[in-house]
């Protein structure tokens, strides 16, 4: 996800589909830190950035968003949406279009 990269991909593409983690890393205990560059790189080459959401359930969750320790609750999946698109990204895709819709309302 290098700018040398991200030039070859927005020759033959409209967007990169990224993992979460590689937009915005976990620490050890899972808490999410500081973006990457990867979103700022990619935006003036004309290359939108988005990821593919996993369910809200509380273990894919980044522990600041957790509701519980129960691994069958949901989580504020809306809460780790609205994160993402402060940080710069896009878009996204969900298996929650509820909560998808109310983060980024």
């Amino acid at each position: 996800m290098t700018r040398r990269g991200l030039d070859r991909i927005a020759s033959y593409a409209d967007g990169v589909g990224l993992c979460k983690d590689v937009m915005i890393p976990r620490d050890a205990a899972g808490n999410l830190t500081a973006p990457t560059d990867v979103i700022r790189n990619a935006k003036p080459r004309g290359t939108r950035r988005a990821w593919l959401d996993v369910p809200a359930g509380e273990p894919v969750l980044p522990a600041s968003v957790r509701s519980s320790t129960n691994p069958n609750a949901a989580g504020d999946l809306a809460g780790e949406i609205r994160v993402f698109l402060a940080a710069g990204m896009d878009g996204f895709f969900t298996d929650n279009p509820d909560l998808g819709v109310a983060a980024a309302g």
